[in-house]
């Protein structure tokens, strides 16, 4: 073979090299970027993690930043907390799928969220036992939930945002100011939301 040649396929070889690299490092990358948060990834197990509390770990108050957190949804995607600030408000609802007012409350918010979910984010979050992992997923599949659900059996991020019952929920503004919070099932609960962040 002549030098020409072998100097043809040397080239063609670093070119698709090349090529596979711009499309795995990338290009595909690309294909989850956008305007708003995103994922930083999936996991396989989200019982074995326990959320992550950047910063000093701090408890909730009214009139002051949100804590934030690092968890992965039950869909295996990890969520922050804090990638919503400057983006979106975001309801935080802790559940379970024991608690009536809790099942009640749920598809009352999808069908806030399929309206509002472009502006307002929804994070539902079960403290329950590890083994209630089956009864949480097929309370979401049943109600067509949309929305992130995430399940904390380390009651982790239960104890950064204190509560004696259930549904309790917390509004946090664009700005990551937590300005109200709500125990029980409100029926009207859809208004409540986009009255409390001005968006009526």
């Amino acid at each position: 073979m002549s030098g020409t040649g072998r100097g043809c396929i040397v080239l063609a070889i670093i070119g698709f090299a090349i090529f596979m690299y711009v499309l795995i490092f990338v290009v595909e990358p690309a294909k989850n970027t956008g305007d708003g948060p995103e994922s930083r990834g999936f996991v396989t197990d989200y019982l074995n993690q326990t959320p992550q509390t950047p910063g000093p770990t701090t408890r909730m108050r009214t009139g002051e930043q949100a804590p934030d957190f690092i968890y992965p949804s039950i869909d295996g995607r990890v969520i922050q907390l804090s990638d919503y600030i400057g983006y979106k408000p975001v309801v935080l609802d802790f559940w379970g799928t024991t608690c009536p007012p809790c099942r009640a409350e749920l598809p009352v918010l999808q069908q806030f969220y399929e309206l509002h979910g472009d502006r307002v984010e929804i994070i539902a979050i079960s403290s329950e036992r590890s083994t209630a992992g089956t009864a949480i997923a097929n309370t979401v599949s049943y109600n067509g939930l949309e929305y992130i659900v995430m399940h904390d059996p380390s009651y982790t991020i239960g104890e950064m945002y204190p509560h004696r019952a259930i549904p309790f929920l917390v509004f946090i503004d664009e700005d990551g100011e937590v300005v109200k919070t709500e125990t029980g099932f409100n029926p009207e609960i859809g208004s409540d939301i986009l009255a409390t962040f001005g968006l009526i």
